[in-house]
C-alpha cells in the first residue's frame, strides 16, 4: 500500500512531463515546418510539411515513451497536450487548416486527428509486441 502511495506522485510526474513533451513537439514541428517553407513562401507546401512534422512527432514521441499505460489515460496526455499548445488556440496546430480556415473547425478536427494518431500508434505498436511474443 505504502509503495503505490509513493508511486503515485511519480506517475502524475511522468504524466506531466509527457503532456509537455507532446506540446512541445507539436509547437516544435510547425515552427520547423514553417521555417522549411520561409523560402518557397508557399503556404500549401507549408501546411503539408507542418501536418507530415507534427504527426511524426506525435509518432516518434509516442513510440519512445509509451509505457504501456491504461489508453484512456495515455489519450488525457495527449488531448491536455493539444489544449497546451498555443497553436491550437488559433486552429493552427496540426492537419485541418488544409481544408477549412482557422476556427472551431479546425480546433477540433485538429483535436479528433491528434488524439487518433497517438491511438493509432499506441495500437499498431502494442498488436506488433503481442504478436512477437
Amino acid at each position: 500500500m505504502i509503495a503505490e502511495e509513493r508511486s503515485t506522485p511519480s506517475k502524475i510526474a511522468r504524466a506531466v512531463g509527457l503532456t509537455v513533451t507532446y506540446a512541445v513537439a507539436g509547437l516544435v514541428g510547425m515552427i520547423i515546418a514553417g521555417l522549411l517553407a520561409l523560402p518557397e513562401e508557399d503556404v500549401q507546401q507549408a501546411l503539408v510539411l507542418r501536418a507530415v512534422v507534427v504527426g511524426a512527432l506525435l509518432v516518434l514521441v509516442t513510440l519512445l515513451t509509451d509505457r504501456r499505460r491504461p489508453l484512456p489515460v495515455l489519450l488525457g496526455v495527449a488531448f491536455a497536450s493539444y489544449a497546451l499548445n498555443p497553436a491550437t488556440w488559433i486552429g493552427r496546430a496540426f492537419l485541418a487548416q488544409l481544408w477549412f480556415e482557422p476556427g472551431v473547425a479546425t480546433v477540433l478536427v485538429d483535436g479528433a486527428a491528434w488524439l487518433g494518431v497517438v491511438a493509432g500508434t499506441v495500437w499498431l505498436k502494442r498488436a506488433a509486441g503481442a504478436r512477437a511474443r
